[in-house]
Protein backbone atom coordinates (compact mmCIF):
# COMPACT_ATOMS: atom_id res chain seq x y z
CA UNK A 1 0.00 0.00 0.00
CA UNK A 2 3.09 2.27 0.73
CA UNK A 3 4.61 2.24 -2.58
CA UNK A 4 0.84 2.99 -4.27
CA UNK A 5 1.48 6.47 -2.32
CA UNK A 6 5.55 7.24 -3.09
CA UNK A 7 4.63 8.77 -6.20
CA UNK A 8 2.09 11.38 -4.37
CA UNK A 9 4.33 11.67 -1.20
CA UNK A 10 7.12 12.78 -3.75
CA UNK A 11 5.22 15.53 -5.66
CA UNK A 12 4.11 17.13 -2.79
CA UNK A 13 7.42 17.38 -1.36
CA UNK A 14 8.46 19.12 -4.65
CA UNK A 15 5.44 21.33 -4.51
CA UNK A 16 6.61 22.43 -0.80
CA UNK A 17 9.84 22.84 -2.49
CA UNK A 18 9.19 25.02 -5.50
CA UNK A 19 6.82 27.15 -3.13
CA UNK A 20 9.60 27.62 -0.24
CA UNK A 21 12.77 26.66 -1.64
CA UNK A 22 14.80 23.54 -0.61
CA UNK A 23 16.46 21.95 2.58
CA UNK A 24 19.88 21.55 1.69
CA UNK A 25 22.35 20.12 3.68
CA UNK A 26 25.74 19.24 2.78
CA UNK A 27 25.93 15.54 1.12
CA UNK A 28 29.68 14.30 1.13
CA UNK A 29 30.98 11.14 -0.63
CA UNK A 30 34.88 9.85 -0.68
CA UNK A 31 35.97 11.90 -4.10
CA UNK A 32 32.59 14.40 -4.12
CA UNK A 33 30.87 16.65 -2.08
CA UNK A 34 27.20 18.23 -2.81
CA UNK A 35 24.25 20.06 -1.88
CA UNK A 36 21.26 17.93 -1.13
CA UNK A 37 17.35 18.66 -0.38
CA UNK A 38 16.35 16.70 2.92
CA UNK A 39 13.05 17.05 1.28
CA UNK A 40 12.45 16.13 -2.04
CA UNK A 41 16.43 15.09 -3.07
CA UNK A 42 17.07 17.33 -5.67
CA UNK A 43 21.20 17.51 -5.40
CA UNK A 44 23.51 20.24 -7.06
CA UNK A 45 26.36 19.52 -9.36
CA UNK A 46 28.66 19.13 -6.44
CA UNK A 47 32.39 19.74 -6.76
CA UNK A 48 35.03 16.82 -7.09
CA UNK A 49 37.84 16.74 -4.54
CA UNK A 50 41.11 15.04 -4.64
CA UNK A 51 42.65 12.56 -1.99
CA UNK A 52 42.22 13.62 1.47
CA UNK A 53 44.71 15.40 3.93
CA UNK A 54 47.71 13.77 4.39
CA UNK A 55 50.85 14.33 7.03
CA UNK A 56 54.13 14.62 4.95
CA UNK A 57 57.21 13.77 7.10
CA UNK A 58 57.17 17.22 8.75
CA UNK A 59 53.55 16.82 10.46
CA UNK A 60 52.58 19.20 8.10
CA UNK A 61 48.82 18.83 6.32
CA UNK A 62 49.07 18.04 2.45
CA UNK A 63 46.49 18.76 0.70
CA UNK A 64 45.07 17.76 -2.60
CA UNK A 65 41.55 19.22 -3.27
CA UNK A 66 40.75 19.95 -6.81
CA UNK A 67 37.25 21.80 -7.60
CA UNK A 68 34.92 20.91 -10.81
CA UNK A 69 34.42 24.47 -12.06
CA UNK A 70 37.39 26.33 -13.84
CA UNK A 71 38.38 29.29 -12.32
Amino acid sequence: MTSLFRPVILAARRVVCATRGHDTLLHIEPNRLSLRCVSCGHETAGWTIGEPPRRDGAGAPRRGVESSHAA
